[in-house]
């Protein structure tokens, strides 16, 4: 069989990513890290100019005894409950794969045309994934312009503003995280001085999941390890334990393996929105040759690039209710 030359394979992969991303876009990229299948549980498309989210604020009703027969007027508007954090939409992500001229026009049969295809959208996905996971885990100070609100953004006290609301503010004091910068180094201590501080600071809401580096998930494992030792019965003797989950109180912990070493992230759930532009998570465009400059002239490539744009953003409806550690070190 002929090879299949640049217009005949740009078609065939394009029109690949198009089936292949349109079916399943959000699982097949929830499918590796530890944060996108935490975030996956309010993940959907949004629009609009900005992703707006009702804010949960310190209190809805303020009851008050009120004389027999009257007191059914407020006296103020609690603007702060009936309004809205918003969080601006990442500019442009853009993956992309760029294939050689000369291995198009090598590429010939169905074999090696539907391998091709399979190694391309697989590499594809997977830088996607992992440069979304390594942004949601960079420090606020140190995201790129134009990037969604990281992890670091959302559960971080050094961040006064998120999604425009400043809770140094008078009345804005609901919207502060819980931060701890010197942790015990016994991690059943960390995680229960923190998940206490957040439950009293969120008036009663408890994170559900905790995202530990590896530094505190070591310590976690060892600290099992000394506690639940098998001398005996089925499997034999001195059976060693793997653990693939574990539960404080009620709360799962997991090793996120894409979070800094020294980094724990309490987070609740419900109150976490992932969004995306409108059919923006991993779209494909058209193929497009390549236009670039080759000693300050601009040159037209033989090759192909085939990108698929991610347009997204991460906030909070109630930051009050997350936290983190930073700084964890095992003790000896």
């Amino acid at each position: 069989m002929a090879a299949i030359g640049t217009t005949a394979y740009g078609e065939a992969l394009s029109l690949a990513l198009r089936n292949f991303l349109s079916n399943k876009p959000i699982n097949q990229t929830y499918t590796d890290h530890p944060l996108f299948d935490t975030l996956k549980k309010n993940a959907s498309s949004a629009t609009g100019p900005r992703l707006v989210v009702p804010v949960i604020g310190g209190s809805v009703a303020q009851p008050t005894f009120s004389s027999n027969g009257s007191g059914l007027f407020a006296p103020t508007v609690t603007d702060d409950i009936a309004g809205s954090a918003e969080y601006q939409w990442s500019r442009p992500l853009v993956g992309f794969v760029r294939v050689r001229y000369q291995d198009l026009e090598e590429n010939a049969g169905k074999t090696q045309l539907a391998d091709r295809l399979r190694v391309h959208i697989d590499d594809l996905l997977e830088q996607t994934k992992v440069k979304i996971v390594d942004l949601l885990h960079t420090e606020n100070g140190s995201l790129p312009s134009g990037s969604f609100s990281s992890l670091d953004t959302l559960c971080n006290d050094a961040v006064t503003t998120v999604g425009g609301i400043n809770y140094t503010s008078a009345g804005n004091s609901f919207w502060r995280p819980v931060t701890e910068s010197a942790p015990s180094t016994d991690p059943k201590v960390a995680i229960r001085s923190m998940v206490q501080n957040i439950t009293k600071n969120a008036k009663g809401v408890r994170p559900d999941v905790v995202h530990v580096g590896e530094n505190m998930w070591n310590a976690i494992q060892e600290y099992i390890d000394s506690k639940a030792t098998i001398t005996s019965g089925i499997g034999g003797t001195d059976v060693e334990l793997s653990w693939q989950s574990v539960s404080f109180g009620g709360i799962e912990v997991r090793w996120d393996y894409d979070c800094p070493d020294d980094r724990a992230y309490f987070l609740h759930t419900p109150s976490l929105y992932f969004k995306y532009l409108t059919d923006n998570f991993l779209k494909s465009a058209t193929a497009k040759q390549v236009n670039e400059a080759v000693a300050g002239v601009v040159n037209t490539s033989l090759d192909e690039v085939f990108p698929v744009v991610t347009i997204m953003s991460v906030g909070t409806s109630q930051r009050r209710a997350l936290g983190m550690i930073e700084g964890f070190t095992a003790g000896s």
